[in-house]
């Protein structure tokens, strides 16, 4: 027959109380034998008293021992304590989390807002700098890598980099016109903005004033004249071939 397990009285409500209680009472009488062993070590052997202190420490060591049978004892409550205690933490993360989500909401609404305004303002300043290029009659190098007049896919790029280089992207989705360049296309991101886009663009419209109707002649007359130049030196004969030299013999002298 199995006997049941030894029991501590308490007043504690739980059992991590209990077992705290338990642990001290096994803390004191860990105390007591080994200074009833150290006082039996100084007795006599023929002491009379040595009877009663042997008996006052079978005492303590069988008390230790019924404690940590009552401790064992306390196991499965502590476990079903701690898994409520881990069920009810869970819980109220959950419902905080619920809570949060009526906060990120509104965030998401505005940065709809906002993502619907850039989009607005890409479209915008892109069809404004095509109209201004067009009103500078500005010409266009199908083989350039990179155009002077800014697209949207120049402004995109800019948030693109903006993004990687916070490292809210991985780098490899970093925009050529960032990773194409021998710096390091966090500085190259880091230096660029829209306003330095548009900043280009008045470069190019500046470098490249309309010409006069008599620059414009000048320049045709110019370049006539010099492929007529070019021309006639094509058609000059050329200069009589003249003889090899001779050989010349190299002796050695002593």
């Amino acid at each position: 027959m199995t006997l049941p397990a030894p029991t501590f009285a308490t007043a504690a409500r739980s059992a991590a109380e209990e077992e705290a209680e338990i642990a001290a009472w096994i803390a004191a009488h860990t105390e007591d034998v080994s200074r009833l062993r150290l006082k039996l070590a100084e007795m006599p052997v023929n002491d009379t008293q040595r009877k009663n202190v042997r008996a006052r420490l079978a005492e303590a060591l069988a008390a230790i021992e019924d404690a940590k049978e009552a401790r064992a004892a306390l196991v499965p409550r502590l476990e079903a304590e701690a898994a409520e205690a881990d069920y009810r933490e869970r819980l109220r993360e959950w419902h905080g989390a619920l809570g949060e989500c009526e906060a990120l909401a509104e965030q998401a609404s505005e940065l709809e807002r906002q993502i619907a305004r850039m989009v607005a303002n890409i479209g915008a300043l892109s069809r404004n700098c095509a109209r201004t290029a067009a009103r500078a009659r500005l010409p266009m190098n199908p083989n350039a890598l990179f155009q002077p007049v800014p697209d949207p896919e120049r402004f995109v790029s800019l948030l693109l980099g903006r993004l990687c280089a916070a490292g809210l992207l991985d780098e490899d989705a970093f925009p050529s016109r960032y990773a194409l360049s021998e710096l390091s296309p966090v500085l190259m991101v880091a230096r660029d903005n829209a306003g330095a886009a548009v900043a280009e663009l008045h470069r190019a419209i500046a470098a490249q004033p309309p010409r006069s109707p008599a620059a414009t002649a000048r320049e045709e007359a110019e370049r006539v004249a010099r492929a007529q130049r070019e021309e006639a030196a094509l058609r000059k004969p050329l200069p009589p071939r003249q003889p090899a030299p001779a050989p010349v013999e190299h002796r050695a002298t002593r």
